[in-house]
């Protein structure tokens, strides 16, 4: 399994949007609710950015392409490390 590093671009299935990557691995309480989901990433709309509060939560499997690769170097290697052996665990 692949990790997107940050500043990935992708556009989720069934929607025409760009969408890019600005979190990943997070667990948030939804909608008030006490129970804490998790998500694979958090993301906001490319190429406006974040521009207000809201972020787009969404996992692999809801990608439908990816357009763009970001940055990775050694640190980013570890951390994606641990970060598929957090979503493997769920």
């Amino acid at each position: 399994m692949e990790v997107l590093a940050l500043g990935s671009v992708v556009i989720l299935k069934g929607n025409a949007k760009k969408v890019m990557v600005v979190s990943r691995a997070i667990g948030i309480k939804v909608n008030t609710e006490d129970e804490v989901k998790q998500f694979d990433y958090a993301g906001c709309q490319y190429p406006e950015g974040v521009t207000s509060q809201e972020l787009i939560f969404f996992n692999t499997e809801d990608i439908g392409k990816v357009i763009f690769q970001g940055y990775k170097d050694e640190i980013n290697e570890v951390l994606e490390e641990s970060i598929k052996e957090w979503i493997e665990s769920r």
